[in-house]
């Protein structure tokens, strides 16, 4: 059956409902983007939490030290961030046909939490990394993996979703045929009673973020998971991130290219990630910014939604394009890089 085009109101990366100069519209922008703020630091802390405990091999990506759990390699089909990428895709399922009156700040969400707890950058990198040293075919059974991994976590989040919104449709058919006899005037008076500011909604994530930064920064360095030290400074450079990718969609995404701000996004985070990866520094620390700025600005989640979401064969000749160019990208930089100097 063909998926239908994604249309304004599905597009995860859009601009805010309230689009003129009023000092309304300045208020829904700011809170929408401090949302997205404070759910891409926690997507991208989850990812490197994820990525540490579950890593075979030492990623100075997330610490130096060996992982407590032997299930990912960064020279293994079943990447680093492979868990990270299924997860989020997953949840963007979930989330797919909601939106603020059901799930709040829906979007921030979608565009912070789930677009930063995948990355495409560093999927990439691993695979341009084993084609660089020759062990093709796992590279290739990477990519693949990769991407209908993710694509099925994301199927079933939607196939999740929608049985719980079907079983919640027959609920309130219940509930509607049973209080008939309420007054409407009644109804609407309770309903008016039992609204807030949607801002609220906000306290427990920043609450959360607000105590992983502090814990970060005031944990010990001797200890095992010393790593949780690195995810300070995710919480300006996964920010911005996801800010920037977010940007790119709004400036880009039109109805006859809803997909280009993603592709734009993705492809500038795998060529970046590419040259810091072929120059090799040593003297300074990285991890930040290709963990925090560049794993948060390129995503997996968004990706695999824009191919459910378009019809066939043009959404797999996306997917297509996605990965080669960015391969071929990468290749292009990093191979000289890393052999000449």
């Amino acid at each position: 059956m063909m998926q239908p085009s994604v249309s304004e109101d599905d597009t995860i990366e859009n601009v805010p409902e309230e689009t003129t100069s009023s000092p309304s519209s300045y208020y829904t922008t700011f809170w929408l983007l401090y949302a997205i703020s404070i759910c891409a630091f926690l997507g991208a802390s989850t990812r490197a939490s994820l990525a540490y405990y579950l890593q075979c091999d030492n990623s100075p990506a997330v610490s130096h030290q060996q992982s407590t759990a032997c299930v990912t390699s960064s020279q293994s089909a079943l990447f680093v961030d492979l868990p990270a990428n299924l997860f989020g895709s997953f949840l963007m399922g979930v989330l797919l046909h909601q939106n603020h009156d059901t799930v709040p700040y829906c979007q921030a969400w979608q565009v912070g939490f789930c677009g930063s707890l995948t990355t495409f950058s560093s999927w990439n990198m691993q695979m341009v990394t084993m084609l660089e040293e020759g062990d093709i075919a796992m590279a290739i059974v990477g990519y693949i993996l990769g991407t209908f991994g993710a694509y099925g976590s994301f199927v079933l989040g939607t196939a999740l979703s929608t049985l719980v919104r079907l079983s919640d449709g027959s609920n309130e058919q219940n509930d509607d045929h049973s209080s008939t006899h309420r007054n409407s005037s009644d109804t609407n008076a309770s309903r008016k009673q039992t609204t807030f500011p949607r801002e609220i909604w906000l306290i427990p994530p920043t609450l959360l973020a607000c105590g992983l930064l502090l814990f970060s920064l005031t944990f010990t360095t001797t200890n095992s998971a010393a790593f949780i030290t690195t995810l300070a400074p995710l919480a300006w450079t996964a920010p911005g991130g996801a800010l920037t990718r977010y940007f790119l969609s709004i400036h880009y995404n039109t109805a006859e290219t809803p997909m280009r701000g993603t592709l734009i996004a993705n492809w500038t985070a795998c060529m970046l990630l590419a040259v810091i990866t072929g120059l090799e520094i040593q003297s300074i620390d990285m991890s930040p910014w290709t963990t925090g700025f560049l794993g948060s600005l390129s995503t997996v989640s968004t990706w695999i939604k824009e191919i459910h979401c378009h019809d066939p064969p043009s959404n797999w000749l996306y997917a297509v394009i996605s990965l080669g160019g960015a391969m071929l990208l990468s290749l292009a930089i990093y191979v000289p890089m890393h052999r000449f100097f």
